[in-house]
């Protein structure tokens, strides 16, 4: 996640699910994204490279933060990102991309077998 702080441009790894047209990560209430990502334009990237193809893909999501400071995790159709990281993790950041970019480089693409992440309906 890429945003923009009083110190400067900041890029914090993040775990992250999608849902629709929308980017859910888990954070601090206390923590860089929780401070400086809501209400304001920030970015989130993905890449995958597999040296030994030769190929790789690398998506951008641009748009406005939003922290729910207490989401509602009991609502059935509701994603919710896993967190690797200690601590606590209780709000949630979504961002609703309003621009999505993206590129693939090299030949002989298999789309789903490169894939490390499917979407579950």
């Amino acid at each position: 996640m890429v945003m923009a702080t009083s110190d400067g441009p900041e890029i914090v790894p993040v775990n992250y699910a999608i849902s629709a047209d929308t980017v859910v990560i888990r954070t601090s209430p206390t923590g860089l994204l929780a401070r400086h990502a809501d209400g304001r334009s920030i970015a989130f990237e993905v890449d995958l490279v597999d040296e030994s193809r030769w190929i790789g893909w690398s998506v951008v999501a641009h748009g406005t933060g939003q922290i729910l400071p207490d989401p509602d995790d009991r609502s059935p159709d509701r994603v919710r990102a896993r967190t690797w990281a200690d601590g606590d993790r209780s709000c949630e950041l979504r961002l609703a991309w309003t621009r999505l970019t993206g590129r693939r480089v090299g030949d002989g693409w298999d789309l789903e077998g490169s894939m490390y992440t499917r979407r579950v309906q």
